[in-house]
């Protein structure tokens, strides 16, 4: 994939960012390339807030698959 899939947000104090926003865009990596980006960025949580939760080429990120692979990775 090439390109940024992440954007930071966040209000800044001085020169500190806190309590950061991330945002991500559409992926098609693959399950655990995708946990491995969330780890190593330490995001502790995730929402979902597509419309529609739901991926035919990329079953993983199906509503049900997400949110079981994300509890096993403790996210």
């Amino acid at each position: 994939m090439s390109g940024r899939i992440w954007r930071r947000i966040g209000i800044r104090a001085g020169a500190k960012v806190m309590n950061p926003l991330f945002t991500i865009g559409h992926s098609n990596h693959a399950i655990g390339t995708f946990l491995g980006l969330l780890a190593g960025h330490e995001i502790a949580m995730v929402a979902d807030v597509r419309s529609i939760p739901w991926s035919q080429r990329f079953p993983w990120f199906r509503k049900e698959l997400i949110a079981w692979s994300l509890k096993e990775a403790k996210i």
